[in-house]
């Protein structure tokens, strides 16, 4: 189950799996998603048609794949744009700002 407080506000359509923590006074706008175990800090801004905790496409004959995946955490203050991308494993520090239709990504 998902811990989500009183004070975040969520827009239609929006999607969030089990095992997602989500600070106090998070906005998060419509037809985002946010899938298992992602952690969103205090007052993060997330736009719509996001997308948080990303789990990697890969296959055999890519190189430097693991199947150990840490979940995606976004630190408090930080601003993201609609159609913004994140995947598992990305450590997103506090007060950053992410423009629109960006995609962060581990190495």
């Amino acid at each position: 189950m998902s811990s989500i407080p009183d004070s975040a506000q969520l827009g239609r359509h929006v999607v969030i799996e089990d095992d997602v923590t989500i600070g106090e006074h998070v906005v998060i706008g419509h037809h985002s998603v946010i899938l298992k175990g992602t952690k969103i800090e205090d007052g993060v801004k997330i736009g719509s048609h996001c997308v948080l905790g990303i789990q990697p496409a890969s296959s055999e004959r890519m190189r430097g794949t693991s199947n150990h995946t840490s979940p995606s955490v976004t630190q408090s203050g930080t601003k993201m744009g609609h159609l913004v991308s994140v995947y598992a494993r990305t450590q997103i520090r506090n007060n950053v700002f992410i423009g629109a239709h960006a995609s962060t990504r581990d190495t």
